[in-house]
């Protein structure tokens, strides 16, 4: 059996998130593909006929079928001298949430990545979860290449 080149799912709920950026049930009803080997997503809004489609360098919306609407190159240097309080346009939201969810799906798979370091922290339990610290190079787009995870002992 080869293995997966891609993920789909549904459903992002950071409704605080987008009611303090402006931007109110967003992404109420999506649908996603992500591919796992390297950074590509492509968020479908249902019920709106558009859709994002997010790469590292780019993000931009089309209808549907292709139609381009907008575009953003260097979508993350949109984010230069914002506040928690400062609004996002919808090319902010896409970026934001396309790379957020690309990392979301591809965990486990992201941090067997060339560039990723992960190790352990100082022995620490609750409930029976331990702590592990993965740290990531510039090799993905996010706003941190440092990154906590509570992985279950039990898992």
């Amino acid at each position: 059996m080869a293995p997966a080149q891609s993920r789909t799912g549904q459903r992002l709920d950071h409704r605080g998130l987008w009611h303090l950026k402006g931007q109110p049930d967003v992404l109420k009803n999506i649908q996603v593909e992500a591919q796992l080997n390297h950074q590509h997503l492509i968020t479908h809004l249902i019920g709106k006929d558009r859709r994002t489609i997010f790469t590292p360098d780019r993000v931009s919306i089309e209808s549907e079928s292709g139609v381009l609407e907008e575009s953003r190159d260097d979508p993350r240097s949109a984010y230069r001298g914002q506040s928690l309080e400062s609004p996002w346009d919808d090319l902010h939201v896409a970026y934001f949430a396309s790379y957020a969810l690309w990392s979301y799906l591809t965990i486990p798979f992201l941090y067997t990545y060339p560039g990723f370091v992960c190790e352990e922290l100082a022995p620490w339990k609750e409930n029976g979860e331990a702590e592990k610290k993965p740290a990531g190079a510039d090799i993905c787009a996010a706003f941190s290449t440092i990154r906590s995870m509570i992985f279950l002992a039990s898992a």
